[in-house]
């Protein structure tokens, strides 16, 4: 019976995110239009509803634990208010144009491609799990040591924000997930957290594929599938457990909406805009660093809205991002007394820093031996070496400014990292050798995303 349950609390945010993410889905008439945008949809819904169901049971959880059935309630409720938003928002089916014959099989096979890719990624990170199913730092210190809080509240719901603990202010949103379906099945066994950690491997690079599909056709899409699930280094984080795989995952997601809004109609770009406000929302509130990167794409927004000259998008972003905003604000209101402070670094000494030559030699020995140990670091460099030649080789000047914006928000933020490991940390060497491979992996499935969706189409994607 717990079983049961279990699949039924999967299931609820799965459902609750496709219906939000179809009902704001623009439908297209062409035949691998229709099939291409349908898999973005399915594989942008689970993010969406992890974020709504986990951040609801996060807030039931911490501000009322008494109630331990509230957050149950609350999910149900949020899956019947999904329906009605469908209902209202979903656009209708068209009628059929001609000449445009149905989608087939043969329309299908990048679907079939995606669904084996994600599928061996997953079982490679649960196989790896299985021999550690404690995870590593961010399991054991981070969200499943909260998520095992929140499900025991409330005895033990005051101490999550608590100084004892390192990053107080760590954001709630796989442990919130991790602890509802605890609540649901009755169970807490470690292969729950495990599971959920694997389920990103198959993920992002679905994402990818997905959108690179929709935009480029399907032989890209499979380029951009195979580029970014090539990763060992990702699908060896998913399965100890580190929250940088979803973090990574959901950046993906928002980088694809992004990709879409930017090159949608504009009667449809607000609608994608929304996606990607939520999206954006759900990063900020799975790891700090996801704030980060919320903030570079809202700073990229104000020049891709005044190109398009459409500002409603835009809106649309900020509306989307709601939710989680507010989380995250909750979350660092909740532990403003016990949040460390900036460090004792000022001008002086990051100037110092600056110009300390020895520490940006140890900088660059960190990182040039962590790329010599993942050599699967090349596949993104190769992908826009190759991306620039097909498209100064091309005919006409459209496509550029989706994978510009997304190569200028990565860009910025890998900047940002490497200006903290140079004026922020008191040891660099050691910061390097422990973060740098992670931190890459935030950017691997954008950078790969916007060296595909600067290649011209390979083959005629419909429109």
């Amino acid at each position: 019976m717990s079983a049961l349950w279990l699949i039924l609390a999967a299931a609820l945010p799965l459902a609750t995110g496709w219906l939000v993410a179809d009902g704001l889905g623009a439908r297209t008439a062409g035949s691998r239009r229709a099939v291409a945008n349908a898999t973005l949809v399915a594989v942008l819904a689970l993010p969406i509803g992890m974020l709504l169901h986990g951040g609801w049971f996060a807030l039931a959880a911490v501000t009322l634990p008494g109630m331990r059935w509230l957050p149950l309630v609350g999910d149900a409720a949020l899956l019947a208010g999904a329906w009605c938003a469908w209902r209202r928002l979903r656009l209708p089916s068209g009628r059929r144009v001609a000449g445009v014959r149905r989608p087939g099989l043969r329309d299908a096979w990048p679907l079939i491609a995606m669904a084996m890719v994600a599928a061996l990624s997953i079982a490679a990170a649960w196989g790896w799990h299985r021999v550690a199913p404690l995870g590593e730092w961010d399991a054991l210190a981070m969200w499943t040591l909260r998520a095992r809080m929140l499900d025991l509240a409330p005895p033990t719901i005051g101490v999550i924000f608590a100084a004892p603990f390192a990053h107080p202010d760590y954001p709630l949103m796989l442990s919130a997930n991790v602890a509802r379906l605890w609540r649901w099945s009755g169970q807490d066994g470690l292969w729950v957290s495990g599971a959920v950690s694997a389920v990103s491997a198959g993920l992002m690079p679905a994402i990818v594929g997905a959108v690179c599909w929709r935009q480029r056709g399907a032989w890209l899409g499979l380029a951009g599938l195979l580029g970014a699930g090539g990763c060992y280094a990702f699908v060896r984080d998913a399965s100890t457990q580190y929250a940088d795989t979803w973090l990574a995952t959901m950046m993906a997601g928002v980088a694809a909406a992004m990709a879409v809004t930017i090159e949608s109609h504009r009667a449809s770009a607000w609608r994608w805009g929304v996606i990607a406000g939520l999206l954006l929302g759900a990063a900020a509130f799975t790891k700090n660093e996801g704030v980060l990167f919320a903030a570079l794409m809202l700073a990229a927004g104000g020049p891709i809205a005044w190109l398009r000259r459409d500002a409603r998008w835009a809106l649309g972003l900020v509306v989307g991002l709601l939710p989680g905003a507010l989380l995250v604000a909750w979350i660092k209101w909740m532990s403003i007394d016990h949040a460390a402070g900036g460090g004792h670094a000022g001008p002086g000494l990051w100037a110092e820093r600056l110009l300390d030559g020895a520490r940006w030699a140890e900088i660059g020995l960190g990182l040039r031996s962590m790329a010599g140990a993942n050599l699967e670091w090349a596949t993104p460099a190769l992908l826009v070496a190759g991306a620039v030649v097909l498209r100064c080789t091309a005919r006409g000047r459209r496509g550029w400014l989706a994978p510009l914006a997304l190569g200028g928000v990565a860009v910025s933020q890998a900047a940002v990292y490497l200006a903290f490991y140079v004026l922020g940390s008191p040891d660099p060497a050691w910061h390097v050798h422990r973060s740098a491979d992670r931190l890459s992996l935030h950017l691997w499935p954008t950078v790969v995303m916007a060296a595909v969706l600067l290649c011209p189409c390979l083959s005629r994607p419909a429109r």
